[in-house]
C-alpha cells in the first residue's frame, strides 16, 4: 500500500476515533441532564 495513501488513513482514524470520544462524553453529558429534568 502507498505509505501516503496509510499515512492519510491512520490521521483519519485518530481524528474519528477523537471526535468519538468527545461525542460520547456530551452524549453522556446530555443524559445526565435529561435526567436531572426528568427528576424535577
Amino acid at each position: 500500500m502507498d505509505p501516503e495513501l496509510l499515512k492519510r488513513i491512520t490521521v483519519r482514524r485518530v481524528k474519528l476515533d477523537e471526535r468519538e470520544e468527545l461525542l460520547a462524553r456530551e452524549l453522556a453529558e446530555m443524559r445526565a441532564e435529561r435526567d436531572e429534568f426528568a427528576v424535577a
